[in-house]
């Protein structure tokens, strides 16, 4: 199976050519929900249909970390190339898995990928049922087959596979760049639909090359230390500790004096850490502990920070120094596109005030592109709202899935914190081919257009990825600059018309809220806390107790 599955993706002989195209023009979807993967985990077992979604789910997982390069330091981001990577080696190696009955040849490939998956997500209830699944098919005892399974053993032949699979990917689309220069794009009329992202495709074809290298020499320290991690996971997991198995891990408020952060923002110019005037009451157990923070100066748009003192997701920036990977659209840019608002789709840059415009074109980046969503879609897009806004319902950003988790939230689509401190989502929906409400939504679209728009019973709207985000330290006031942090952004979100989602809503096709359950959102502070260390609550400097001296 390994051997073959570039020239049946290049041969067309599956629905694979569909990520290729994706990649290639900027339109791959990477995220999926937890009942997704416990459901494509179990789907593994399904003979043929097993092969299909490990070969889907490996070139999705290799080229996130190609195109993300800050996600190739993230462990469980190695885990996830773990679990696709396993059902391609255990059958050259003869590996078994003693003491689970019947499973036998690729069934334990299945069985090590569905395990793999359940140890990198939130995977309690998930993994009880996986449990339950191998009890009720006759699979043994499937404790002490857990116990004989030792993933620090398939470290040289993980390395060896995911070379050969990188091997064969840069290999692929060195073919696919020789056939584009055949098309002589160059030589194609402007107006033609989609001219420039056909031409622009062979730089992005070098570009993604250059990205699977860097990411084949990342996997030599990175493979070994995520198979370790898993051997560490699974020994929780066995001695009944399912916290520490899953990662579920919520920052809490301590007495302990905060840790040490060197060269806070240059030198810690900017801040200091804070430390509570008083010692809490002794024998007082009413006294709530000392909550970690740290003084900043200035007026942040954070009120949480890591131990790196940036917020969630968010790298460092320096002003005229860091180029951001995903720029925003720029006004020329919109300019040549405001016309589809005659079209009956949403303008961009409305004015809101006098001389006040909305500009939520520069909340895209690169390739933004119209959406029409037929009527009757079964497509169910997804918006984050945080939990103390209730006038988000009506907001006009969606995704097509929710975020793997808060950290995702903030760095794939560069939401700041003062934006959305997240808890809830909701879904939006399609309304069916004749309902009432696509005349209402139609009359809506001619007066933002100011004129007469073609009928058209579709949601419309505009996609592409999200832009990059800088922090401001004292927005609005005299002394307003650019902050030492800022986020990423690039992946894909939906933009639809704020009075339409606003109709949308009235007439039942926006849901209720439902919570986001992710992993790193602290229900006690109510926002997104860091994954891997203290949260420290954000102070100004002027409210800070001075250090003792």
């Amino acid at each position: 199976m390994s051997d073959s599955y570039v020239d049946r993706v290049y041969d067309g002989a599956t629905e694979s050519l569909q990520w290729l195209r994706g990649v290639i023009f900027g339109e791959w979807e990477d995220n999926r929900s937890l009942s997704q993967i416990v459901t494509d985990a179990l789907a593994g077992f399904v003979p043929g249909l097993g092969s299909i979604i490990t070969l889907r789910d490996l070139l999705a997982v290799i080229f996130r970390l190609a195109k993300y390069p800050e996600k190739r330091e993230h462990v469980e981001e190695w885990i996830l190339l773990i679990a696709m990577l396993l059902p391609l080696v255990v059958t050259v190696l003869g590996a078994v898995v003693a003491g689970v009955g019947a499973l036998v040849g690729a069934e334990v490939g299945g069985f090590l990928r569905a395990l793999t998956l359940f140890l990198v997500k939130k995977g309690g209830v998930a993994f009880k049922a996986m449990i339950e699944f191998f009890q009720a098919h006759g699979y043994g005892n499937v404790i002490a087959a857990l116990k004989q399974v030792k993933f620090a053993r398939y470290r040289e032949a993980l390395a060896k596979e995911f070379d050969r699979q990188i091997d064969k990917l840069v290999d692929l689309l060195k073919k696919l760049e020789k056939k584009l220069e055949q098309v002589h794009a160059d030589h194609l009329p402007s107006w033609m639909p989609g001219v420039h992202t056909l031409r622009a495709a062979p730089g992005r074809i070098r570009g993604w090359i250059h990205a699977l290298t860097e990411l084949k020499d990342k996997a030599v320290s990175m493979i070994p230390k995520a198979l370790i991690e898993l051997d560490n996971r699974l020994a929780a997991l066995l001695a009944g500790n399912l916290k520490a198995a899953t990662q579920v891990t919520h920052a809490v408020a301590t007495g302990q004096a905060a840790p040490e952060v060197a060269r806070l923002e240059k030198a810690a110019k900017e801040g200091e850490l804070a430390r509570n005037a008083h010692p809490p009451e002794p024998g007082n157990t009413r006294r709530i502990a000392e909550r970690r923070s740290i003084a900043l100066a200035g007026k942040r748009e954070y009120e949480m920070v890591g131990k790196d003192a940036r917020p969630v997701g968010a790298k460092p920036y320096e002003h005229g120094v860091t180029k951001m990977e995903n720029p925003a659209v720029a006004e020329r840019q919109w300019g040549r596109l405001k016309n589809k608002v005659k079209e009956g789709y949403p303008d961009l840059n409305f004015e809101y005030a006098p001389t006040q415009f909305s500009k939520d074109y520069a909340n895209f980046s690169r390739s933004l592109r119209t959406i029409d969503v037929p009527a009757g879609s079964k497509i169910k897009f997804k918006r984050v709202v945080s939990h103390d806004k209730p006038s988000m319902d009506t907001g006009p950003y969606y995704n097509r899935e929710l975020p793997v988790d808060g950290e995702d939230l903030r760095a794939g689509s560069a939401v700041k914190e003062g934006w959305n401190k997240n808890g809830e989502y909701i879904e939006l929906s399609t309304p069916p081919k004749g309902d009432p409400v696509w005349k209402e939504l139609h009359a809506l679209r001619e007066q933002a257009a100011g004129g007469p728009v073609p009928y058209s019973e579709s949601l419309k709207g505009w996609e592409g990825p999200a832009a990059s985000q800088r922090y401001v330290v004292d927005e609005g006031l005299p002394t307003q600059h650019y902050d030492s942090s800022y986020l990423v952004g690039g992946k894909e979100q939906q933009f639809f018309d704020r009075k339409e989602i606003a109709l949308l809503k009235e007439r039942g096709f926006v849901s209720e809220r439902k919570p986001t359950n992710f992993p790193d959102f602290d229900k006690e502070l109510g926002n997104i806390v860091p994954k891997d260390g203290p949260a420290l609550h954000v102070i100004p400097t002027h409210e800070a107790v001075p250090k003792p001296h």
